[in-house]
Parts: C-alpha cells; sequence; structure tokens
C-alpha cells in the first residue's frame, strides 16, 4: 500500500522531530495553530504563556542549510543545493523534512519574482514612473542571476531561488525558525540571543512575556544579528513588499519612504502604527483603530508637501483603473495583494499630507479606510 500524503501541519512538525533528532531544542510552549488548520501560511504560536527572556528554540549549524563550507557561497549555489536535495529524495537527503515542505507546501509561487507579466505590470503603474518605491518589482528570477545557460533553467531552479529568497537568512536557510513571520513594533516578541559572527548555532529567545495564542513574530530588518545593523529605515515597508509578496501588519509599524526629489537627502521617513493600547490588548488589526504617524525624517516643506498631494492625487485618480485591472487577474492573490498596496500607499500618503506639521489630526485615518 501506498503511505499516504502528510499534511502541511503533519509537516511541520515532522521537521521539529527532524530538529530534536539532530540535537536542535523547540520548546514544547510552542506550536502551530489552529490545529485543524492546512493553511501553507504556517506560522508559529505560543501555546502556553512565556517570560521574557525565555529560551524557545536552537537551531544547529548541522541543521542551517547552505553554510558555507569552502565552497562557493551564494544564493544561488544554495538554490542548486536545494534542488539536487529534492531530487536526490528522502533516502539520500538529510534535510528531507524541511526540503519536501519548502518545495512541496510553502507557497513559493506567491513570491513576487513568480507573478504574471500583468500582475507585475498592475505594480509598477501603481508605483508609476520615477514615482514612489519600490521602483523595480518582479525582477531577481534564477534566469536573471544566476545563469547565461539556457539550458540551466529548470523551473525547479526558479522555484528554489524564490524559497531562498524569500525564507533564507542571506544564503542560508535556518529549518523550523523559518516558518516565523515577520512583523515589528510590539508584535516582534521573538528574536536570536546571539550574533552569527561569534556563535555557530542560532539561540532565540522572547523579547518580551507572550501570552499563549500569541503568534510569534520575527523582524526581517530589525534582527538582532549584525546583518541587520542599518536597515531598519532603509528595507522598508515597500521593499519587504517587493521580495517577499506582503504588506506590512499595521498592528506592528509600517515604514514607508517618499522619494520627493533625486537627492536622497530628500526621502521623508514615516512609521505607522496603531495608536491604541497594543501592549495591553495585543489585539490585531481592526477597521476602527486610528493610527498613529511618527517622523523618522524631518517634516516635509512645502514642496514636499505640493509632492505628497500630486502623488496622492495620481493614486486616488487611478483607484477604479486599479480595482478593475485586479479583477481581470487570473492569479487571486495578486489581485489582493495588489489592491492592498494601492490601499496602503493611499492611507500613507494622507497620514503624512495630515501629519506634516508633526500633530495629529482631528480625525485619525483608520486601518481600511
Amino acid at each position: 500500500t501506498v503511505a499516504a500524503e502528510m499534511t502541511a501541519q503533519e509537516q511541520r512538525i515532522s521537521q521539529v522531530e527532524w530538529l530534536h533528532s539532530k540535537g536542535g531544542f523547540f520548546s514544547e510552549k510552542l506550536g502551530f495553530q489552529p490545529p485543524d488548520s492546512d493553511s501553507p501560511a504556517g506560522g508559529i504560536f505560543a501555546l502556553q504563556d512565556l517570560k521574557k527572556g525565555e529560551k524557545i528554540m536552537v537551531i544547529p549549524q548541522d541543521c542551517q542549510f547552505g553554510q558555507w563550507s569552502g565552497k562557493e557561497y551564494s544564493m544561488c549555489s544554495t538554490a542548486r543545493r536545494l534542488v539536487d536535495a529534492y531530487k536526490a529524495g528522502e533516502e539520500v537527503s538529510d534535510f528531507w523534512p524541511y526540503i519536501k515542505y519548502v518545495f512541496e507546501v510553502f507557497p513559493h509561487e506567491m513570491i513576487p519574482t513568480a507573478w504574471s507579466e500583468e500582475g507585475i505590470e498592475l505594480v509598477m503603474n501603481i508605483m508609476g514612473v520615477g514615482g514612489l518605491e519600490p521602483q523595480e518589482f518582479g525582477k531577481g528570477s534564477y534566469a536573471e542571476q544566476c545563469t547565461t545557460n539556457e539550458e540551466d533553467r529548470e523551473e525547479i531552479l526558479e522555484a528554489a531561488l524564490r524559497i531562498v529568497d524569500a525564507r533564507g537568512w542571506l544564503a542560508t536557510l535556518v529549518p523550523v525558525l523559518d516558518m516565523a513571520n515577520h512583523a515589528n513594533g510590539y508584535m516582534h516578541n521573538m528574536e536570536q540571543a546571539n550574533d552569527s559572527r561569534t556563535h555557530s548555532d542560532i539561540e532565540v529567545v522572547t523579547l518580551r512575556d507572550v501570552k499563549a495564542g500569541e503568534e510569534m513574530f520575527l523582524s526581517y530588518n530589525e534582527c538582532h544579528d549584525y546583518t541587520c545593523y542599518g536597515i531598519a529605515h532603509t528595507y522598508t515597508t515597500p521593499f519587504l513588499f517587493a521580495d517577499y509578496g506582503f504588506i506590512e501588519r499595521m498592528s506592528g509599524t509600517q515604514r514607508w519612504p517618499f522619494a520627493t526629489s533625486e537627492d536622497e537627502e530628500d526621502t521623508l521617513l514615516i512609521e505607522l502604527s496603531l495608536a491604541s493600547d497594543q501592549e495591553a490588548s495585543g489585539s490585531s488589526d481592526s477597521e476602527d483603530s486610528p493610527l498613529h504617524l511618527k517622523w523618522l525624517t524631518e517634516n516635509p516643506d512645502d514642496e514636499q508637501i505640493e509632492w505628497l498631494q500630486v502623488q496622492l492625487g495620481r493614486l486616488k485618480g487611478i483607484e477604479e483603473w486599479v480595482k478593475y485591472t485586479a479583477a481581470e487577474l487570473e492569479e487571486e492573490h495578486e489581485a489582493q495583494v495588489a489592491l492592498e498596496f494601492h490601499r496602503s500607499y493611499v492611507t500613507a500618503m494622507e497620514m503624512a499630507i495630515g501629519w506634516a506639521d508633526g500633530t495629529p489630526p482631528e480625525q485619525l485615518c483608520s486601518v481600511n479606510q
């Protein structure tokens, strides 16, 4: 008889068992919820209350895929190694539970480099020529980055590079830990406790007290490793969207840059977050929750305000076209995310104009306004 295929949830649990067999650690207070969910999106949750500073994971060096071993070390080489391991199969690959999961469960086809030409064009039109960030979207395929050989362009190699792009820490994949989703602000509740320059094993601890039922979040641009130093204000919401295909949660924080001229010194940067007491409620996004804006640069001058107004007018002027074009896309996830990207930029622009002098307007924007 043929063994039944494992569900996505069973494959996640299989990875934890594999990690333990290799000397790693995954706290019994963590798990994947809801238990009956078989969504490919994943996510790690607290099953029990956790104390600040509590050790919840250890990923030994031997469990990290793609570590440099005296040979080529790049995202392209890690992608090729992934494909080799997948083709080798369970009997040969020492990382099989992980390899099987990332190819067969993880929705790598949702990464922007896999988007349709129509979806990419829609996003590019939302940004406008020389207008909003990111000015590149859907770039970085295996064919573009890793090879000039026409015969070395299998679709599985494209999938592998998307996996490394989406789940990798530089060119290294960190099984189990890479099932954690991203958020900043109060929602960022776990992080590595050591620096990769001095520690080969990755130890993960909680950053604050965590209540049972909370999702555990890492930060992709505020991690506590040297590789994240200095990128919190440059690797912002639009650029995360270009790499991963999601818009940051407003219940954490969003950061939006506005390049009001070709001079980088004229770039404005705002941080948006819910104005409600997240520490008390731990609540998620709500359409009735007001937003708070913090200027991370100097407040805009009159010319910059005019630039914001022109861009906001452009975005509002194409709103119906964006909705119509999104409805015509074959991939539903592309349509949903493109619409969210447009709405989020409109909200960010409105907030920036409303808070231009640094004081809140009488009526705060709400998340889904």
